[in-house]
């Protein structure tokens, strides 16, 4: 998927398996505005706010509020910290040559795993530090 939003950054990245030679990348980057992560964070941590109180009426009562709370906190702050988001990949598995996409867009971490579908190893992919980074 490469996107024509005049926000979207293409970069590129380094591919790697352990005991194998590092490949490249390209990804494209959609950095995430503080409105934008905010909205997005307020959502779960709202459900978990209003869920509580329903699911406390449900034997045994405290597990259940609290889970309803933490699940709620735990989603937001997820949000929160998805300062860019990783919405394409284009690249070739370093040990296998196999062609990796990505499912789904992603929060971008400072190093990302993705799962190669031919040899089934993991592929860490870690971008520049001066490029776009998350948290």
């Amino acid at each position: 998927m490469i996107s024509t939003d005049p926000e979207v950054t293409r970069s590129e990245g380094r591919l790697s398996v352990f005991g194998h030679e590092p490949g490249t990348a390209h990804v494209d980057l959609l950095p995430r505005t503080t409105r934008w992560r905010l909205w997005r964070a307020a959502r779960p941590a709202a459900i978990g706010l209003l869920l509580a109180p329903v699911v406390v009426l449900v034997p045994p009562h405290a597990p259940w509020a609290l889970g309803a709370l933490v699940t709620g906190a735990v989603l937001a702050m997820r949000r929160w910290r998805e300062e860019v988001t990783l919405l394409s990949l284009q690249g070739r598995c370093p040990r296998c040559d196999t062609h990796l996409t990505l499912v789904r867009p992603r929060a971008l971490r400072p190093r990302l795993s993705l799962d190669c579908e031919g040899c089934r190893h993991e592929v860490t992919l870690s971008l520049p530090a001066e490029g776009p980074q998350g948290s």
